[in-house]
């Protein structure tokens, strides 16, 4: 978690991650990353924080298979009427 941190707080001088909730669904985990922003409301802040601890995450565990989700995938696009 150290680590982690240190990645996400080197993107900003305000935000500090607080914590990280996991969520498993079947052989998915979701990560939920929890920041005090101060005074900010800070959708970027948290937005770039998050990235830079999540691509550390991966870069550093090798074994986590990389799964994306886009709204123009097959599996999401709705049929053109």
């Amino acid at each position: 978690m150290d680590d982690i941190r240190r990645e996400a707080e080197a993107t900003t001088r305000v935000g500090k991650l607080q914590y990280i909730d996991t969520y498993l669904a079947s052989k998915f985990a979701f990560l939920r990353f929890n920041y005090f922003t101060g005074d900010a409301a800070g959708q970027n802040m948290v937005g770039r924080a998050t990235y830079a601890a999540s691509s550390w995450i991966l870069e550093n565990n090798k074994s986590i298979r990389r799964s994306t989700w886009s709204p123009t995938s097959p599996l999401t696009r709705r049929p053109h009427r």
